[in-house]
């Protein structure tokens, strides 16, 4: 579960640090798409991420865990 939690924060992490630099290649409206599309991309990995680390803490109460098998 750990490489599935740490990618999602690196890919954002390197996101952050290049899209500035990559905005400027190609013209302004392929840049536009490109960088939604990656920030979405990303999003959903974060979502994902946090909803696995927020599974994994709430099946760790008691309570919910004798609901499960």
């Amino acid at each position: 579960m750990l490489i599935s939690v740490c990618v999602p924060f690196a890919v954002a992490a390197v996101l952050a640090v290049l899209a500035p630099r990559l905005a400027h290649v190609p013209p302004p409206r392929r840049a536009a798409w490109a960088l939604t599309c990656a920030a979405l991309v990303t999003a959903i990995g974060w979502s994902g991420a946090l909803a696995s680390l927020a599974f994994t803490g709430v099946a760790q109460i008691p309570e919910a865990a004798e609901e499960g098998r």
